[in-house]
């Protein structure tokens, strides 16, 4: 589901550049080759069983929307390889806080004996501190320019 969801947010951030550069046809031309593809795949998949009908959508899908970001990607004119290096600080902090809660529920295995309340309060404190920790560790320019911005006082 989180592969998903990184594929959906790269094809609607390619869709806001698009739109932007007047170019809104691209997405017409997207989604209209994906209703051409992908429900005809399916069909021919359910022949198969009802296993079988994730198959064309997990084959096709991201091909298609891998084609349509490196086509604006390529647009723009920015580099690739720009392009995902980018992409890497907002998945670095996903995957550093998932792996922290992972360690944080293991180092705590008795604590949904009796009070959920208290479970989820500490599952919420473990989050926001794991959260602020790698701000401070891998963002602290960007939030040092933020407090220079005296927004907050």
């Amino acid at each position: 589901m989180c592969v998903v969801q990184f594929i959906g947010i790269a094809v609607s951030l390619s869709n806001v550049v698009n739109y932007a550069m007047g170019r809104t046809h691209w997405a017409v031309l997207f989604y209209g080759t994906n209703v051409l593809l992908v429900p005809p795949a399916i069909y021919v998949a359910v022949h198969y069983g009802l296993n079988s009908i994730a198959i064309p959508w997990l084959a096709i899908y991201p091909i298609l929307c891998g084609c349509y970001v490196f086509l604006t990607v390529r647009a723009v004119k920015l580099p690739l390889s720009r392009y995902v290096r980018e992409g890497f600080s907002p998945t670095g902090a996903s995957l550093v806080m998932i792996l922290g809660m992972f360690a944080f529920q293991a180092a705590l295995p008795l604590r949904f004996s009796e009070n959920v309340t208290n479970a989820l309060f500490l599952d919420i404190l473990s989050g926001v501190l794991i959260y602020v920790s790698y701000q401070l560790t891998f963002n602290r320019a960007s939030l040092k320019a933020l407090i220079n911005l005296r927004v907050f006082g």
